[in-house]
Formats: structure tokens, sequence, C-alpha cells
């Protein structure tokens, strides 16, 4: 051999993986240990040559990806035979890989060397139209340099060794994405922090929304309430709803579209109705509107150019947990799933109806063809030609089974990092803080859900009362993680099948998997999935599963003391606010009109005057609009206050205090 190839000694399995599939990654390591490895040679322009026992020869020029190496197998793609020369030479190197170079280094006649004149093209227009680019490292907890663009997640294995780059993308690697990645990486420069949000291109000019329709609306909420019915907002709704397809506002698009689904289900007298949901909604579209207009912020916090479905590559996908609803005879289910090579985040939904409302019959669910619920909940899926919309909701191909492959699963998550994986506390907070503003970026489907590394835990009973599990789980570092799961109707087989996981009975806990939230500084995970030798899923668990261990358990106290400070009246201040859509103000009591008085004064002596005085604005915007129907700014009151609130609670749940 002339000399150690670079890009080939990067190529670890878990980057082959990637680039094929785990299956024909261990398959080549099993060959390679029962010695069938092939004859390597490296001539003097560095192209390998690895020739197998049947005549089976590849050929791997310098500078190419594992796609366009050659094998005369005929395989197209990643074949087992280009894996085995390359896990083959790197062994047979001897040498460690070199340290990574970041992609920064990689330059445009590089790039022009691996992509087509047409992909650079498009990619200079994607820059130029202004994206924003999030950066990790190895320090992020990443398995390499990565890059997550909207719609594409970019690896980067083997550093500035891009023919080892891969996409998520239908293209998988010499793709646009790939470009617009290494100029991200460039454009962060030495020094940059582990995980860091890069502008590239000129940032976008300030969207000019007309505001009109989003205020009609929230007018609308605050005038009739939903209690007068949705029939009253419909003609509100459809307003809002064209502005916001006319200026291809995505994220607006999904918001209005819960927003509505939040009203109709308070008419339906739907259990999904929480009132609090009102006021939170009408923020977020305050707080969209407002950062949507700022130069460069239009396509992350409106949604402006997402694309809303995009084709992807070859996927294996593995489930993290399943939540199931039913409210009549109307079921749904919801999947979560992580691309393993990519660590992004999927959301599968599935919809049917149980004749009667009897208990779902979940063995009968079928997503796809050859893919069914329960299967696919426990295991893992290798799926090709799926698409992703914008908000990371899956569609599975449906034309053929063989576009679907079901595997099974071990509930081993370990290999995942952040952003969907988390060791420590300290970690939940640090990526809590690098998005301090969630509702003002990309809407996801699973935007809360992460997986947490755990060991048994701590303190474990059942509240009687709340129908509610609690534990305590400690990380290494000592700091606590509340987990809360509440008894869920149907599913009166998930307590005990959690209970019995939490206590031992399943084989150590590894990992947990759920929805996060912050009380008072301590993160709150509402678990899905839990990891323990089996993989168990409270939601889907069938009778039998670990009976009696709930019995078993000690009885306590939820303890959630009513807040008080600046917390206490912050939440107070919600309240109040949440009755305006709900009841409409037309209706309002004169006791909400004191108790909103008597809060005014209290937050003032909290010192939390900017609350204060926004809620002395909403009240005198409230007396001119039941005085003057046609001469009144109650709708920008009520919206920039609850804002307000919201970004106080956002602080306060984090921190501790408002």
């Amino acid at each position: 051999m002339s000399g150690p190839r670079q890009d080939l000694l990067h190529l670890s399995p878990e980057a082959l993986a990637q680039a094929a599939n785990l299956g024909l990654v261990k398959r080549a390591q099993r060959e390679l240990e029962g010695g069938k490895g092939p004859a390597l040679e490296l001539d003097a322009a560095d192209t390998l040559s690895a020739l197998f026992a049947d005549g089976t020869r590849v050929r791997w020029a310098a500078g190419q990806g594992i796609q366009e190496a050659a094998c005369s197998c005929g395989a197209a793609g990643a074949c087992r035979h280009r894996i085995m020369a390359a896990l083959a030479y790197r062994s047979q190197a001897e040498a460690a890989p070199p340290p990574l170079v970041s992609p920064a280094a990689v330059s445009d006649a590089e790039l022009a060397q691996l992509l087509p004149p047409r992909l650079l093209a498009l990619a200079h227009s994607l820059q130029e139209r202004g994206l924003s680019v999030e950066l990790r490292d190895t320090a992020a907890g990443e398995p390499c340099p990565t890059a997550r663009l909207p719609t594409a997640t970019v690896r980067f294995w083997a550093g500035a060794r891009i023919e080892a780059a891969r996409c998520d993308c239908v293209a998988g690697g010499a793709c646009e994405h790939l470009a617009l990645a290494v100029w991200a990486f460039r454009a962060a420069g030495e020094g940059a922090a582990p995980l860091c949000q890069v502008q590239l291109g000129a940032p976008q000019a300030a969207a000019h929304l007309e505001r009109q329709p989003y205020l009609a609306l929230a007018g609308s909420l605050l005038r009739h309430g939903v209690q007068q019915g949705a029939a009253l907002h419909a003609q509100a709704f459809t307003g809002a709803l064209e502005a916001a397809r006319s200026e291809g506002a995505v994220w607006l698009q999904l918001l209005l579209a819960e927003l509505e689904s939040w009203s109709q289900a308070y008419a339906a007298r739907s259990a999904r109705f929480r009132l609090q949901d009102g006021v939170r909604l009408l923020a977020e579209l305050a707080l969209r509107l407002g950062a949507g207009t700022r130069p460069g912020r239009a396509r992350e916090a409106l949604g402006l150019g997402e694309v809303e479905e995009s084709e992807l590559d070859r996927l294996r996908l593995i489930t993290l947990g399943c939540r199931v609803d039913q409210e009549g005879e109307d079921c749904h289910a919801r999947l979560v799933l992580a691309d393993m090579d990519t660590a992004s985040r999927f959301v599968l939904h599935h919809r049917w109806q149980e004749p009667g409302g009897g208990p779902p019959d979940l063995g009968r669910q079928r997503l796809a063809p050859g893919v069914r619920l329960l299967q696919l909940a426990s295991g893992q899926l290798l799926a090709t030609q799926a698409r992703r919309r914008a908000d990371g909701t899956l569609l599975l191909a449906r034309a053929r089974s063989s576009q679907n492959s079901l595997l099974p699963q071990d509930g081993d998550w370990r290999s995942l990092g952040p952003p969907l994986a988390f060791a420590s506390v300290a970690g939940l907070r640090a990526e809590k803080l690098a998005h301090p503003l969630p509702m003002a970026e990309a809407r996801h489907a699973a935007g809360r859900y992460l997986l947490f590394q755990a060991g048994p835990p701590e303190q474990l009973f059942y509240d009687p009362q709340q129908q509610t599990l609690v534990a305590l789980l400690r990380d290494e570092a000592g700091e606590a993680l509340l987990l809360q799961y509440r008894h869920r109707g149907r599913q009166r087989h998930g307590l005990d099948a959690l209970a019995g996981a939490l206590s031992g009975a399943l084989g150590p806990l590894r990992q947990v998997a759920g929805v996060l939230t912050w009380q008072g500084g301590t993160p709150c995970l509402e678990p899905w999935a839990l990891a323990c030798d089996r993989l168990v899923l409270p939601d889907l668990e069938a009778p039998g599963s670990c009976s009696g261990a709930l019995a078993r358990l000690p009885l306590g106290e939820l303890q959630a003391p009513a807040p008080e400070g600046p917390v206490g009246a912050v939440q107070r201040l919600l309240e109040l606010l949440a009755e305006l859509p709900h009841q409409g103000f037309v209706r309002l009591s004169r006791h909400w009109r004191d108790s909103a008085a008597a809060l005014a004064t209290r937050l003032q002596a909290l010192s939390l005057s900017a609350l204060a005085r926004g809620l002395a604005a909403l009240l005198e915007e409230l007396a001119r609009a039941q005085a003057s129907p046609a001469d009144h700014q109650l709708p920008e009151a009520y919206l920039q206050l609850a804002v307000l609130a919201l970004l106080h609670e956002e602080a306060g749940a984090l921190v501790g205090e408002a």
C-alpha cells in the first residue's frame, strides 16, 4: 500500500450504516470475522482494488463516495462488497483515523468536483433566499460534524472528506444540502460553539403581512368565545387561513388549524379541550406575527418558503413510543420514530373508527402494506419512497409491501444523542437555553419528545387521588427528573406495566422516552415508552403484563403546592386571560374585572411592571369595546399581554422564578 487513504479510514461501521443499512454492515462484519475478506491493493493513483474469492472486484477511486465506487457484483449503491472493502482497508491500514478536519475547510473547487453544476446552482439559489442552519459537533453530542437544515440533515462522517458525507434527502449525499452545510460551517468559522445557529445568505427582508385577518380572528374569539359555538368564528378562521396560504406561511397554517380544532373541541364537548390551550395558541400567533416581520426571521417564524412535503432517502426508523387516544368511535395513534442515522424525529399518524366505541382493536390496524401498528410500535422500519411534511409528519409509501420492511428492536437507543437523547439534566437545560423561544421557531409534531438515560428511580409511588404514577429519577450529577404517568381510560394495563418496569421486574431501566415539560426548574417527562430488557409501551400493553405491580407500590401524594410570588401571579394572569376566548367579553362577569384589577395591583407590587401595565391596558380596551364595539384595540392589547405572560411563564418554568 502506498499510503493510507484518509477518506476510507473515517468510514466507521456507523458511517457505513448510514450509507447502506445496519443489516448489510453487520453481515459484512460477520463475513470478515469468518475469514472471507478481500485481497486489497492500493495503486499509485490511490485507487483501492478489493478482490474477493468468488471473483467479485471492487474498484474505489480516491475522492469517490461509496455509492460511486465500482463493484462487479452489479448491485446499485452500497453493496456488501463495498462495505467489506472499506472495513477491511480500515483494519489492515493499521492507522488510527486522523482528527477530523472541519467541513469549513472544503473549497468551492472541491464541491464542484463532487456536485454537478445544476445542484450547485440550486444551492446558490437557496442560499440567496436565505436560511438558518443549526450546526453541532461531537462536543454537542453528535457522532461527527452535523448540519441540520430546515428540510434535511447532513452528517460529515469524514469531516472535510465530503465524499463520505451523508444526507437524509432522497439523493443521499451528493446534493444541494451538502453544499449548504459546507457553507454554513464555513460561515461559523473557527472557534464556533459546539451548538450554534448560522444564517446563510442575506437575511430575508421583513415580511409584510396583512395582520387584519388574524386580528379579526382574535377579535371574534375574544368577543363571542368558544362557548357560543364554532359557527360564529367560521368566517374569521376561513379568512385567516386563506391569508396564511396566500403568503405561503406554513407554520401559521398549522397553528391556525390547531386553534380551529381547539374551538371545535369545545363545541363537540371533547375531552381533548383544555381551557388554557386557547391563550397559548393565540400568544403563539402573536409571537410569530411579530417575529416574522423582522429581517431574517420570516422563514423560521412563519414558515415562508418551507417545502410542504419532501421525498426521503432510504430510512432506517426505530420506534421510540406510541400514544393512543380514543373518543367515542374515533381512535388516533401517534408513533414517534427516529432515523437512527441522523437522530431526526418523525411522527406517524393513524386514525380509525371503532364501531360502537369499544376498546381499540390494535391488532387489526394496518398503517401501510405489510406494516401493522403493534409490530411497528415495538420494532423498526426500513422504508423507501417515504415523504416528510414540513412539521416532521411521516407519510409512508403505500403502493406495495416491498417499500416498507419491519424488523424487531431490542429497545437499545444508546447510540442516539442530542438533540434527541440526553444523559443529564444539564444537557436538557442547555438544549432548552439554545432554543429559548420554541413558539417562534419551526413547528414540529414531536418538538418536545426526547429520550433520557435513566437508572433506578429514587422514589416511586402511586397517587390514587390524581390517578398518577410518579417516579423521581436522578442523573449522575444528582439532578432530578420527574416522571409522571396519569391513568388513561382504555389503557388500564399501562399503569401496571409502567410500575413493573420502574420496579425492576422487567430488568434494569436504561432509557425513558416521552414529552418534556419544565416545572419550577425541574424537567418533567410524560413517558410513552421505557427501554428495559424489553420495550414497554404503556398505552399498548396487553392484559397480564406485570399484573398487580401497581398494587404493590406505596401510595403517596404528588406534592404540587400552589405557586407563590411572581410565578403564582403569572399563572393567575394566564388563567384570567384564558377566560376571554372561552366566555367572550360580551358575557364576562363583573367578578372577572374585579379579579383582573386586583391582579394588576399585585403584579405592580411584585415588580412585574410590564405585566401590570399590559393588564391595565387590556382592562381599558375591554371597557372601550363594551361601550363602542367599532372603536377599540382589544385584540392587540390581549395578544401583546398574552405573549408577555407566556414569556414570563417560560422563564419561570426553567429557572423557578418568573
